[in-house]
């Protein structure tokens, strides 16, 4: 009996341990936890619906696009329930954070699609986005790194562009910079002669997750600039892995000394074979010459 009920309670505990361990992985991946509230939205479960989608905006590791969608779900579920009081301040904040949020549940009823629409087309206040950058300098001549922290509205940013250019080209290439820990990072890369100096113009961008741009240091009509100085004359590596212009002139100036050592060398072996061949045999009728006709 003691063994049945030992084993019971060892069942039983796996269980609840299995059970725990699958909930505390669902709870770590905001995707799974918004999927749940969706599904909670769809079978009428209003009220767990708003208390997960609460739970979940409590966390702080949220990206841009999963704060974004926790909103608009929560927004949803009071929208569904009929509670316009405490979907409106919601909907503000969403589209202060993203004005171009659109609403990823394309079959939702047309109560939730106008209310939506509507806090769309109202415009509420932005919400403060600021960037801090300082110009790089450069000594010597390398690839700008240029660095950007977001020191307010982080948590609205979805991704940094860098917008750089040398000064005579026509466009700007991009190059997306994801923030980590507030701050990204982004390498310019240098073009044309390495003895030529070269200037460098830039423009950063912030974009919420639908490319709304929420802020910016510098612009396309009056960008930032860099110049990257010129570098010694011949002091880059030749294309053949050499140590400079100095050391291949140098090759090429002997190129009549191996010459002559290859000529000697083909001399020095035809004559060897010529002395160490063995002489053709003489018969008692002495030699005969046959001639091909």
């Amino acid at each position: 009996m003691r063994r049945t009920l030992l084993r019971l309670g060892l069942s039983i505990f796996g269980v609840l341990a299995l059970t725990s361990a699958n909930r505390a992985e669902a709870q770590g991946d905001p995707q799974v936890v918004l999927a749940q509230i969706r599904e909670h939205v769809l079978y009428a479960r209003y009220d767990e619906a708003v208390a997960e989608a609460h739970q979940l905006l409590e966390r702080e590791d949220l990206g841009a696009s999963e704060r974004n969608e926790g909103l608009e779900v929560l927004a949803t579920a009071h929208l569904a329930n009929r509670d316009m009081d405490q979907a409106n301040p919601i909907l503000r904040e969403l589209y202060a954070r993203d004005p171009r949020h659109r609403l990823a549940d394309a079959d939702a009823s047309p109560l939730v699609q106008g209310a939506f629409q509507r806090a769309r087309e109202s415009a509420p206040t932005q919400v403060d986005v600021r960037l801090s950058h300082q110009r790089p300098t450069l000594t010597r001549r390398e690839a700008p790194m240029v660095e950007v922290g977001v020191a307010q509205g982080g948590d609205a940013v979805a991704e940094l562009q860098l917008h750089y250019r040398t000064a005579d080209a026509p466009r700007f290439a991009r190059l997306v910079m994801t923030p980590e820990g507030g701050t990204a990072h982004g390498r310019i890369p240098l073009v044309g002669p390495e003895n030529q100096a070269q200037v460098v113009e830039y423009f950063i961008t912030a974009h919420a997750p639908s490319g709304y741009q929420l802020a910016a240091v510098g612009s396309e009509s009056r960008p930032l600039s860099v110049t990257a100085p010129a570098g010694p004359v011949g002091g880059g590596p030749t294309p053949l892995g050499g140590e400079g212009p100095a050391e291949v002139e140098e090759g090429r100036s002997l190129w009549w000394v191996g010459l002559l050592v290859g000529i000697v060398a083909v001399g020095a072996g035809v004559g060897l074979f010529l002395a160490l061949r063995p002489e053709a045999p003489e018969g008692s009728l002495g030699q005969v010459s046959l001639e091909l006709r």
